[in-house]
């Protein structure tokens, strides 16, 4: 990210850390990127839960291409003209060096919330409904939400920068959730069979984003609401965003690969593929979002 400032310093506005830092002491970084002047925000987060490794990548190919071809690229272009775009690539980093040290397949942060039990899933610590569907509260499960909401230092980061970005009024239009795996795109809400009030509008975006997915390969995505085509979930970000973070269009990707072979452990080789179907489908988005844009190249 620091490399990306210092070769595109007209398109990249910051680099820095979100606050605090985590359990471990590390810090978590973000960037933002566009060209200037005050506009609607796409907030974008990946890796949230450590093993999703393909997720992390595919954010890297989006944000390089968003930059690199901004000068000949009519969709990188509109996109930086008409957005401010702040990703944080690495959401749950202590979990994502575990990742690599001890244990490849290791979800939830690192925290030390019971006993000598670690872990929490970030994805369930958001005040979102937080504790009532799809969460333990054994602190050895995959989705123990915490000992109370907002407890997990990365997801209180996130909920400060968003707060920050709101600070002068509402900014933040888009909230992405990059997950991994089963090539899905889901739509809010999360924890239960409400739908927001602009829910057409919502869907009618997702479905265009779905076929943008599908274009370069033909990878076979499906989308829809989170709980009918993947299972009820509480606290989990997305939901916060719109909820409390005022959102207006918020997703969730589950990107390839579609099965548990090879799952999480989905070969490198499928960083680039991924990542240009994640890059048409955001600007599938940014072109039809508030009624959508005539001139712009999808």
């Amino acid at each position: 990210m620091t490399g990306m400032r210092n070769s595109y310093p007209n398109l990249v506005q910051e680099v820095g850390n979100l606050s605090p830092q985590t359990h471990e002491g590390r810090n978590i970084a973000y960037i933002r990127f566009g060209t200037g002047g005050v506009k609607p925000v796409i907030f974008i987060e990946s890796l949230i839960h450590a093993r999703e490794w393909i997720a992390g990548a595919s954010v890297l190919y989006f944000m390089d291409r968003l930059v690199s071809k901004y000068a000949m690229d009519a969709d990188a272009k509109y996109m930086l003209d008409n957005y401010d775009i702040y990703v944080v690539p690495v959401a749950n980093p202590d979990g994502y060096e575990y990742t690599h040290t001890n244990n490849r397949l290791w979800r939830k942060n690192r925290s030390q919330p019971q006993g000598n039990c670690r872990g929490v899933d970030l994805n369930r610590n958001f005040d979102a409904y937080w504790n009532t569907v799809g969460v333990s509260n054994q602190c050895s499960s995959d989705i123990y939400c915490g000992t109370s909401v907002f407890s997990e230092a990365e997801a209180q980061a996130i909920r400060n920068k968003v707060s920050e970005i709101n600070s002068g009024g509402q900014r933040l239009l888009a909230y992405l959730a990059v997950h991994s795996y089963s090539q899905l795109l889901l739509t809010p809400y999360s924890y239960a069979n409400d739908r927001p009030g602009n829910a057409a509008e919502v869907d009618a975006v997702a479905e265009l984003m779905n076929d943008a997915l599908k274009a370069p390969f033909g990878t076979n995505y499906i989308w829809g609401h989170g709980p009918d085509v993947l299972y009820p979930v509480s606290g989990a970000s997305d939901d916060w965003a719109m909820l409390s973070g005022g959102a207006r269009y918020v997703y969730t990707y589950e990107l390839r690969p579609k099965s548990n072979n090879p799952g999480f452990t989905i070969g490198a080789e499928y960083i680039i593929p991924n990542g240009y179907e994640f890059w048409l489908s955001t600007v599938a988005m940014a072109c039809n979002m508030n009624a959508g844009a005539p001139n712009c190249n999808f």
